[in-house]
């Protein structure tokens, strides 16, 4: 990882999507003050599950990947945050040690401001904590809809939905890269079932393997009718 100078917010293209388009101007020039950021290339750990929580992050570029880690060594991924997401703030705020490990999931430009200063921050600027107050509020209500999902979505159903959240558009088509490991993750299945699945969709005429890598989705409106929603436009 490598120290950088912070993104400017004013011009950032990720800023509404950030606590910063809500922060009124005088919040807005002591959270730009307050950000110290580091380059963290694909797969590096920003933090770990059992650290203490001593910084609040925001990803300024790139994305990152939240996930949990079981005590023989599998890992679920409950997360994948776009830029512009804050994160590392419910440990923080419960004094506690962080519940989760955060990586770069592409290269990314990440920003911390550390614990002392941002609680002063909060103390000075109600309306920042009000948004935090906002953004704790979505992660409960995100972290239920996904033990749900877990709990009656099918496997299928699942791994249309992440193939969903992974897909970009490459001209009139959309297409994933991701590994099948990180789709696995995010559908919460073993590395086997995603593989299995993934060539029961190519059967059906839903997606078709370019490569080792890439997947293009042939048939987008089927596998949102598998998954019972739309892709990701967002990205």
């Amino acid at each position: 990882m490598h120290q950088t100078a912070p993104p400017n917010c004013r011009i950032c293209p990720y800023r509404s999507a950030c606590l910063f388009s809500s922060l009124d101007e005088s919040s807005k020039k002591e959270w730009i003050a307050l950000r110290r950021a580091r380059i963290y290339p694909k797969g590096a750990a920003i933090f770990l599950e059992g650290d203490a929580a001593t910084n609040v992050y925001v990803a300024c570029e790139g994305k990152v990947k939240i996930y949990k880690s079981t005590r023989m060594g599998k890992s679920l991924t409950t997360k994948i945050l776009p830029a512009g997401s804050v994160f590392g703030h419910r440990s923080l705020f419960a004094h506690e040690p962080y519940s989760a490990s955060a990586e770069a999931f592409t290269d990314a430009v990440i920003s911390k401001i550390d614990e002392k200063n941002f609680m002063k921050f909060l103390q000075r600027h109600w309306a920042a904590a009000k948004l935090i107050l906002n953004q704790f509020a979505q992660g409960m209500r995100e972290g239920e809809d996904k033990a749900r999902e877990i709990a009656f979505s099918t496997a299928k159903a699942r791994m249309a939905q992440a193939l969903m959240s992974f897909g970009k558009k490459s001209g009139d088509q959309w297409v994933v890269v991701t590994p099948r490991k990180e789709i696995a993750q995010v559908a919460g299945v073993v590395t086997e079932t995603c593989v299995r699945l993934i060539r029961r969709f190519e059967n059906e005429g839903i997606v078709r393997r370019r490569d080792r890598r890439a997947i293009d989705i042939v048939n987008p409106r089927l596998l949102e009718k598998i998954a019972g929603g739309a892709l990701n436009t967002s990205q």
